[in-house]
C-alpha cells in the first residue's frame, strides 16, 4: 500500500549567537540527530494514521 505525505512541517530555531565555531564533526552529528529525530517522528505519525 503506498505512502502519502499531504503535508510536510519543518521547524527550526535560530539564535543570534555565531556557528562559526563549530568544528566539521559536531555538524555531522547534529545532521544525523536531525535526521533520527525525523525518521522517528514520520513513524509515529504512519503508525497513528494505522490505528484509525
Amino acid at each position: 500500500m503506498p505512502v502519502e505525505i499531504r503535508e510536510l512541517l519543518i521547524r527550526t530555531e535560530v539564535t543570534g549567537e555565531s556557528g562559526g565555531g563549530e568544528t566539521s564533526g559536531s555538524g555531522k552529528a547534529d545532521r544525523e540527530a536531525i535526521i533520527e529525530e525525523s525518521v522517528q517522528r514520520v513513524l509515529e505519525l504512519l503508525r497513528k494514521s494505522e490505528e484509525r
